[in-house]
């Protein structure tokens, strides 16, 4: 199996990108989940990495941002985009309450600053359904402002190192456990920058 994931992670690309700053963890999640979990597009994870290793790379998500509570408080986490209707879902929740539907609501108050009356179309509700899926998922991808799930990473002497994959809800005691159990003896400056939790 061993030989397996190092095969996995050379035809991934991930020992090219952050060579030996990578946990066993993180490709294992990486190698079982590409198998088992649908969901999960191991290229997204990978152009994330690329993202946060190559700044001229851009990334469709939310930014990077440091954990700031226990038990993952002085790690980092940055989404990655799953497949699937419910992760697009969510996103175009998030586009619509951010972006609402600014070609009909103009086209509405057009309608109402001219007195004329008319009612809503097929073609009307073509426009608005393109607006408001493919027009929103489009703003928020341009915007860099895609949700889903996230990988953790620690910064250490100015370079990135990658523990694990989390979801929204593996739970983040879960989380430390292993990070704790597996990331922590294969890099050991962990212990300076994990606050504890005892």
């Amino acid at each position: 199996m061993t030989a397996d994931i190092r095969a996995f992670e050379e035809a991934i690309g991930l020992n090219r990108i952050a060579p030996s700053r990578y946990s066993t963890y993180l490709s294992t999640q990486l190698f079982c989940q590409s198998v088992f979990d649908p969901r999960l597009s191991v290229s997204r994870v990978i152009a994330e990495i690329e993202a946060l290793e190559c700044t001229d790379r851009k990334s469709a998500t939310k930014p990077a941002a440091l954990f700031n509570r226990l038990p993952l408080k002085g790690l980092w986490h940055k989404h990655y985009i799953q497949n699937g209707i419910s992760s697009m879902a969510i996103n175009l929740r998030h586009a619509i309450n951010k972006f609402g539907l600014p070609k009909f609501e103009q086209k509405v108050k057009d309608l109402g600053a001219s007195g004329e009356e008319r009612y809503l179309e097929a073609s009307d509700i073509d426009e608005i359904v393109y607006e408001a899926v493919l027009g929103n998922y489009g703003r928020r991808y341009e915007a860099g402002q895609m949700t889903g799930e996230w990988m953790v990473y620690a910064i250490h002497e100015g370079q990135n190192y990658y523990l694990c994959l989390g979801t929204h809800k593996s739970g983040d005691d879960a989380l430390r456990q292993q990070i704790d159990l597996i990331c922590v003896p294969e890099f050991p400056f962990l212990k300076e920058i994990l606050v504890s939790v005892t």
